[in-house]
């Protein structure tokens, strides 16, 4: 047994991984020492994944994406100038500003959240396809990846086609990144039909996302309530 696959050993056994979870980041792995700077991250040391120490770095991140939702409350402050415009312009009740501008926060905090659940629930149709989901950002503008006889294929996705931002698209510029969203921000259209993996095209829809990310919310809560 080599030394890399007994640091991938602990890493499964440290955050009870799958075994396609750790065939996806030995996939991860993989690639990102076929293309080092392709990794994402912040600050100068990055991981030597040469080393038993780089691969632990990077898969501590890797899991942890996995591992980890985050379902904040709203933590700033509400700007009083959004209430007048609110009560002056759109004739809000004073009563009423509170309540919307708290439900605003939510929704906004809550639409931030869905790309991550969108690639939970494409991870779970297509991971088993071949595909690695890049969990913990480790790959510049790219989600998932795949091997095949032509090299490697590599994949973005977004909630909507509005919902990339310009760096990200910077990063992409030039390169063989694949793109594809959800929905259409004008429409409201779903484009599951259009996901560039013709067998993972079949299993993808939008009830089926949507039954996901409920089921994985209530699953995560439950979580909370026994720990």
């Amino acid at each position: 047994m080599t030394s890399n696959q007994l640091i991938f050993d602990e890493l499964k056994r440290q955050y009870q991984g799958t075994s396609l979870e750790d065939k996806s980041l030995k996939l991860t792995h993989q690639f990102l020492q076929a293309f080092p700077e392709n990794l994402s991250w912040r600050g100068s040391n990055k991981p030597d994944l040469s080393k038993d120490s780089g691969i632990k770095a990077i898969g501590d991140r890797f899991y942890m994406g996995r591992r980890t939702i985050n379902l904040p409350h709203p933590s700033t402050k509400t700007d009083k100038a959004v209430s007048i415009v609110l009560t002056a312009g759109y004739d809000y009740l004073e009563g009423d500003v509170d309540e919307v501008l708290k439900n605003h926060q939510y929704a906004m905090i809550a639409e931030n959240n869905v790309g991550n659940f969108l690639e939970r629930y494409v991870a779970s149709n297509v991971e088993p396809l071949g595909w690695a989901w890049c969990s913990g950002e480790l790959v510049k503008a790219t989600d998932f990846i795949a091997k095949n006889s032509g090299g490697w294929s590599l994949l973005q996705i977004k909630n909507r086609n509005n919902s990339e931002n310009s760096s990200s698209s910077a990063i992409r510029s030039g390169t063989t990144i694949q793109k594809w969203y959800r929905s259409n921000s004008q429409t409201g259209n779903t484009r599951w039909d259009k996901f560039p993996d013709e067998v993972g095209c079949g299993q993808l829809s939008e009830e089926g996302f949507l039954e996901f990310t409920k089921e994985t919310i209530r699953q995560f809560k439950n979580q909370i309530l026994l720990a």
